[in-house]
C-alpha cells in the first residue's frame, strides 16, 4: 500500500485536508481490525526531492522534500486518533515492539520490505562470524583472546536516507497536508502491511542457525532497530470484542482482485499506465478527467486493450499456415497484424484503399 496526495481537497473551514485524511486512515485501520488483522507496520520514508510518485506530473509543490520528523509526526497523530476511537490498543517503535523476541523469526518479514534484506544479511554475517570464531578458536584461547567478534550492519536496501528502496521511496505533502510516502510490504509511510494470526513468516533459507548465532542475531536485529528509531512504527490494533465477528470479505476480496490487480498490483503500475495513457495531475481540470479515466478501467476494464499477441502472420485459420508467401497481405489499422486478403474476405482489389481491423482486434472491442 502506498499513500500520495495533491492539494486539490478544499474544506470549510480551511485547513482541513489533514483531519480529513486522517478519518480515512483510521476508518482504513478499523476494517482491517474487524477483518482480523493485528498489527499495523508504517514505514515513515519521506519522498526525494522532485519524485514522481503514484500521481503522474504532480504540481511542483506537491513535489517538496519532507522532513521525517514531519512524516513521523503526522502519522503519529493519526495513530493517536485511531486510539482514542479504540481502533489501535497502542504503537511505538519497532525496538519497543519487538524488545522481548528470542529469534529473528519472529520479526515479520514482508516482500519487498527492508526487514526482508536486512534480517537475511545480519543472518549471514552472524553465521561467519561464528564460522571464522570456530575456525580460529584454539589460536585464540592460546593467545588468552576472547575471540569476541562483531558484526557490521549490513548496508540498507539502495534508496532514500537510511535506506528505504525505491519501492518504498514515497512523495509526501507538507505538513499540513496528507503524506504521500510509499508504503511497501511495511507500509513505507502508510499502514499498509498488516499481521494476521498467526502471521507468516519467511524462512531464512541458506542460513545454518545455531542457539549462540540466533541469539547474537537478535541481539544484532534489535540494535539496528535503536539505530532507525523515527523510521518504523508498529501498531497494535485493539483486538475484537466477544459481540464483533470477523468480516467475511472473500467474494468482495475476488472481485477487487479481479478488477484491481491489473492496474494496482504496484504504484509503478498504475504511474506507467497514467504516462502511458498522458494522464496527469498538475490541474484541477486534468486531475478530474485522469481520476474519470482511472475508474473507468478499474471498472469497466482497460478502455484501450493491448491488441492480442498472436504467432505468426494472419488468423488462426489461414489458408497459408500463417505464413507470408509472397503474395499480397493487407494490415490491421488497429494493431498493424499483416493478413491475406482472401483469408480475412478482402478483394485483392479493395486491399489497398480498404479500412481494415483484424477478427482479433474487433473481438477485442479495439475497432473504433
Amino acid at each position: 500500500s502506498y499513500l500520495d496526495s495533491v492539494r486539490y481537497l478544499e474544506s470549510s473551514p480551511a485547513g482541513q485536508r489533514t483531519l480529513v485524511y486522517h478519518a480515512l486512515m483510521v476508518e482504513y485501520l478499523a476494517l482491517a481490525r474487524l477483518r482480523g488483522f493485528t498489527h499495523v507496520h508504517v514505514w515513515v520514508e519521506p519522498p526525494k526531492n522532485q519524485q514522481e510518485y503514484i500521481f503522474n506530473c504532480r504540481p511542483a509543490q506537491d513535489r517538496k522534500a519532507m522532513k521525517r520528523d514531519v512524516l513521523y509526526a503526522w502519522y503519529t497523530r493519526m495513530l493517536s486518533s485511531a486510539k482514542e476511537k479504540g481502533v489501535v490498543l497502542r504503537f511505538g517503535s519497532m525496538a519497543d515492539e519487538f524488545a522481548d523476541i528470542t529469534s529473528a523469526s519472529q520479526i515479520p518479514m514482508f516482500n519487498g520490505d527492508q526487514w526482508e534484506v536486512t534480517v537475511p544479511d545480519l543472518a549471514k554475517q552472524q553465521q561467519q562470524s561464528a564460522r571464522s570464531h570456530k575456525a580460529g578458536g584454539g589460536a585464540a584461547a592460546a593467545a588468552g583472546s576472547s575471540g569476541a567478534t562483531r558484526a557490521a550492519a549490513p548496508a540498507l536496501p539502495a534508496g532514500a536516507n537510511g535506506g528505504a528502496s525505491d519501492a518504498a521511496s514515497g512523495a509526501a505533502a507538507p505538513a499540513a497536508a496528507p503524506p504521500a510516502p510509499a508504503a511497501s510490504t511495511m507500509a513505507a509511510g502508510a499502514p499498509a502491511a498488516v499481521d494476521m494470526p498467526p502471521p507468516p513468516q519467511r524462512r531464512l533459507t541458506g542460513v545454518e542457525m545455531s542457539k549462540c548465532v540466533s541469539k547474537d542475531l537478535v541481539s544484532q536485529l534489535q540494535k539496528y532497530m535503536r539505530r532507525l528509531q523515527g523510521h518504523f512504527i508498529v501498531a497494535a490494533l485493539s483486538p475484537r470484542r466477544a459481540d464483533e465477528a470477523v468480516l467475511d470479505t472473500a467474494e468482495d476480496d475476488k472481485l477487487l482482485q479481479e478488477k484491481l490487480k491489473p492496474l494496482m498490483q504496484s504504484r509503478q503500475k498504475l504511474l506507467l499506465f497514467c504516462q502511458a495513457n498522458a494522464l496527469q495531475f498538475c490541474s484541477l481540470r486534468y486531475a478530474q478527467y485522469s481520476t474519470m479515466r482511472i475508474m473507468y478501467d478499474l471498472v469497466h476494464g482497460p478502455l484501450n486493450p493491448q491488441p492480442p499477441s498472436g504467432a505468426g502472420h494472419c488468423t488462426p485459420e489461414c489458408q497459408h499456415g500463417r505464413r507470408d508467401v509472397g503474395g499480397l497481405m493487407v494490415a490491421c489499422d488497429r494493431c498493424s497484424s499483416w493478413h491475406h486478403p482472401e483469408c480475412v474476405g478482402i478483394a485483392s482489389d479493395d486491399a489497398q484503399s480498404a479500412i481494415f481491423t483484424c477478427p482479433a482486434c474487433t473481438a477485442a472491442g479495439i475497432d473504433g
